[in-house]
């Protein structure tokens, strides 16, 4: 089998899983304190305790609200009017680890079946060298005999982060079979495509993310500085832990500056090339500004559309103003206005202080579709010199 040797140094390499690990990845699922009255029982999902509890005289405060509280059914939904109320649970913390907890009365609970609940989650941990990443698909399944039970884990990609390379392999969720296909993205981002991917697909919970477990290990890696725990469980942090490997100071550089959505950009593929100069780390030239531009961005929303229209203007328009007609501007709008201002020959930097002007600062939409109706129905019915815009249209 293709690949074979390198599958079998990544499954030989996976770190084994701590205690801490294990009791995160149960912290997912809801807690839940099982009780039998009538036997002094109590069992505890969130920290694996059971207890039969002696005379009530002995019995802790906890332990005593633990065992009056009401039976909490699982949630229903209902209308109220034009809007969807689901009916809330009681929460009291649990006698041993003071976890919050929903309390059941074990002869009220039936089969259990309603309490099977599903989570998926990334681990992330420093081991041996190397930033390693387990995706996990997870399920809980409780029966009044097994109440203690851990969560069962089916391992769906492993992932080993290194400076210049990341390598996957991966298998699909639905099917018990080993992790067969391998994936290595050993080179920066060439034509909008990494080779390294989330192995979940779409949820109704999760969308297309999941939880992150281990974020404090990234503190251990070369990656320390990017601080990517501020995009929390984004559904392209596997790619952009790929892009870390090839792009650490640029990355750096972004997430301080609080441009997260441009790191978000090149989880997803996209460059943003007509702005950043990706093999330039430090950050005025890759930007491509200069020091004094810089800081003027810096005051502004820090929008990299801004940029990139900066310098498609020749650097004609001071970078602040640009700033404002990228914010009152769709990205279409943007790559609208320069095409048509070179179909009919009109400055562009004259175009978009137009357009700013007739929007009235936010008041109104971006005129830009008026615009462009207004010159073309004039053009249809002939009118003179109506493809002379810049001297006798609108402007």
């Amino acid at each position: 089998m293709e690949h074979e040797k390198d599958i079998l140094r990544l499954k030989k390499g996976e770190p084994p899983f701590t205690k801490k690990e294990i009791e995160a990845v149960n912290d997912l699922f809801p807690a839940y304190l099982f009780r039998r009255r009538k036997t002094g029982e109590i069992w505890t999902s969130c920290c694996q305790q059971y207890k039969k509890l002696g005379p009530a005289a002995t019995w802790t405060r906890s332990e005593e609200l633990a065992m009056e509280m009401d039976h909490q059914a699982e949630p229903r939904g209902h209308w109220v009017g034009s809007r969807w109320i689901c009916t809330e649970q009681v929460k009291i913390e649990c006698p041993y680890c003071r976890k919050k907890a929903v309390v059941k009365e074990i002869g009220r609970c039936g089969r259990m079946d309603n309490l099977t609940s599903y989570r998926r989650a990334v681990l992330l941990r420093w081991y041996r060298g190397a930033l390693w990443a387990r995706a996990l698909d997870m399920k809980k399944i409780y029966d009044p005999e097994h109440l203690l039970g851990m969560p069962g884990a089916k391992l769906v990609g492993l992932y080993r982060f290194r400076p210049g390379l990341a390598e996957k392999v991966s298998g699909p969720w639905y099917i018990s079979t080993p992790l067969k296909d391998y994936n290595r993205q050993d080179h920066p981002l060439i034509g909008g495509k990494w080779n390294i991917h989330s192995p979940f697909t779409n949820d109704a919970e999760y969308g297309m993310g999941f939880d992150v477990i281990g974020w404090e290990e990234l503190a251990k890696s070369p990656i320390k500085y990017c601080q990517l725990e501020k995009l929390g469980a984004k559904r392209r942090l596997l790619e952009i832990l790929t892009a870390c490997c090839f792009y650490p100071r640029q990355v750096e550089m972004l997430m301080k500056a609080g441009m997260e959505p441009v790191v978000q950009d090149l989880g997803e593929g996209k460059k943003n090339a007509r702005a950043i100069n990706w093999e330039e780390p430090e950050p005025a030239k890759g930007f491509g500004l200069t020091k004094q531009e810089l800081r003027d961005f810096l005051d502004t929303g820090r929008d990299i559309r801004t940029i990139a229209l900066y310098k498609r203007l020749k650097r004609e328009v001071p970078i602040r103003e640009v700033a404002q007609w990228v914010y009152w501007a769709s990205p279409w709008s943007v790559e609208e206005t320069i095409r048509v201002a070179g179909k009919w020959n009109i400055p562009r930097v004259k175009l978009f202080r137009y357009l700013i002007r007739q929007q009235e600062g936010g008041n109104r939409p971006f005129p830009l579709q008026y615009w462009k109706d207004y010159i073309e129905a004039a053009e249809a019915i002939g009118l003179p010199n109506s493809d002379s815009v810049g001297k006798r249209g609108p402007l």
